[in-house]
């Protein structure tokens, strides 16, 4: 590549990550910035990448979510801010406007405190049939951790790899929940082959064996739980991207 074509291709991402809010061809993804937030929610998302590969980016606050503000949105993404010191929990009317956004078709994306929002909890969404395991705790801070991955995989996330190394920061650990009223199944893209930090053995500690990425229907739209960070692992940095794309396809 020549110095001319370089700096075409510099001043081209340029111009992208300059218009996250211009609605075109692209994904259209929504990113959630729950109150109390007070920095950028995964601010992987506004790196020129975004832009490039075809994601035009807004983010929604709760003012907007509650009065249904979705800005035509293909996909929600709900994940934690980099501090970790503020809880996900919208209110009522945000989680009743949040569930009818998927419901209608919309993807979810949740990562670490975005997936445990969308479990079936008094403070979730209710869009994944799991529940978090109680009484649970983690040392703090990022681990890496060995997720076994199912023949999902592919198709979801465009990767191949059966066995691979993630970073885990304290996301859900999850188990099934079945609800009586309206019985939904969840898929296992990816499970924790061994815990974080600890013995594998599932009597010692509930993390091994238990979902790290799992999927589901929810209405007319599709739902990704990652309770692993795949934007902050590295050779994983295409999973979110494919994850956002398949999430979107019922809305599209």
């Amino acid at each position: 590549m020549n110095a001319t074509s370089t700096l075409g291709f510099v001043m081209s991402l340029a111009v992208l990550s300059a218009l996250p809010r211009c609605w075109g061809a692209g994904v259209n993804v929504a990113v959630y910035q729950p109150a109390g937030f007070t920095t950028a929610v995964l601010p992987e998302l506004f790196k020129p990448w975004a832009a490039a590969a075809g994601f035009n980016v807004i983010v929604l606050k709760p003012e907007d979510v509650r009065a249904g503000k979705f800005q035509n949105a293909d996909v929600l993404l709900v994940a934690d801010a980099d501090s970790h010191t503020a809880a996900i929990r919208p209110d009522a009317d945000e989680k009743k406007a949040l569930q009818s956004f998927v419901a209608a078709g919309g993807g979810y994306i949740g990562i670490c405190g975005g997936c445990a929002l969308a479990l079936d909890s008094d403070t979730g969404l209710a869009l994944l049939p799991l529940r978090q395991v109680s009484a649970y705790s983690l040392k703090k801070g990022p681990q890496q951790v060995k997720l076994q991955m199912t023949r999902l995989t592919q198709t979801i996330l465009g990767d191949d790899r059966k066995m691979v190394e993630a970073t885990f920061e304290g996301g859900p650990v999850m188990e099934p929940h079945k609800h009586k009223k309206q019985p939904r199944r969840a898929d296992i893209v990816g499970l924790f082959w061994e815990a974080a930090g600890a013995s594998t053995s599932a009597r010692k500690n509930p993390m091994a064996f238990t979902p790290a990425v799992i999927t589901c229907d929810y209405g007319k739209g599709r739902v990704v739980g990652f309770s692993i960070h795949p934007e902050r692992t590295a050779g994983c940095e295409s999973w979110l991207p494919n994850a956002i794309r398949w999430a979107a396809v019922k809305n599209r």
